[in-house]
């Protein structure tokens, strides 16, 4: 009888130490929408299932384990994937050894646009003076996955728009790190890319 109760005190314990109630939350990012749980014992806490979609296809999959990102994760664009990442290695999955692979923004390309667009304020003084343009920004993503050395590549004429550009850009960089490129061997790579800002009416 002591046996009994003993096993049966046992699972109810290990069950409650073990089971965690989630609900799921819907948010909207911009113009894209969030799908996650988290635990009802802190809602701070992301766990389980994650989906991010972007006029109805998925452009970010994969589970939270106790608020962070574990396993593989799906990063696409336009319905095909960009990339898959897995969190437990530290790996882009998709990499092939035998062939180089560029700079790749850790939140996929569709973020980085989503990001930037949230990002650039349009000066207002720029606006009223109909000042339009596309600047470009390099950065030098280095083989840690830090941004390094965010200069003008080139400017559009409005030395107010240029500055906005690179602001946008700097911070994103510094929120967010990069997979740096890789060579054929496989080896990271220290390499310079150029991304666009467009200031249009």
């Amino acid at each position: 009888m002591k046996k009994l109760i003993f096993l049966i005190f046992s699972l109810v314990f290990f069950q409650d130490c073990f089971s965690q109630e989630l609900r799921k939350v819907v948010s909207k990012i911009s113009l894209a929408a969030e799908e996650h749980y988290y635990l009802l014992s802190d809602k701070k806490t992301r766990q389980g299932e994650y989906c991010m979609l972007l006029a109805g296809d998925t452009i970010q999959s994969g589970q939270y384990t106790e608020g962070k990102k574990s396993g593989e994760w799906r990063y696409a664009r336009k319905g095909k994937t960009e990339f898959i990442y897995n969190f437990d290695t530290g790996r882009v999955v998709t990499d092939t050894l035998g062939k180089a692979r560029g700079v790749i923004f850790s939140e996929g390309s569709t973020v980085f646009r989503m990001l930037l667009a949230m990002n650039v304020v349009y000066p207002v003084e720029a606006q009223m003076r109909k000042q339009t343009g596309t600047v470009l920004v390099s950065l030098t993503i280095d083989v840690d996955g830090t941004a390094k050395e965010i200069v003008l590549e080139k400017g559009c004429g409005f030395p107010i728009l240029d500055k906005e550009a690179l602001r946008a850009i700097s911070k994103i960089a510094e929120e967010y790190p990069w997979h740096p490129a890789i060579n054929a061997e496989g080896e990271k790579v220290k390499t310079t890319i150029v991304r666009p800002v467009q200031f249009v009416q």
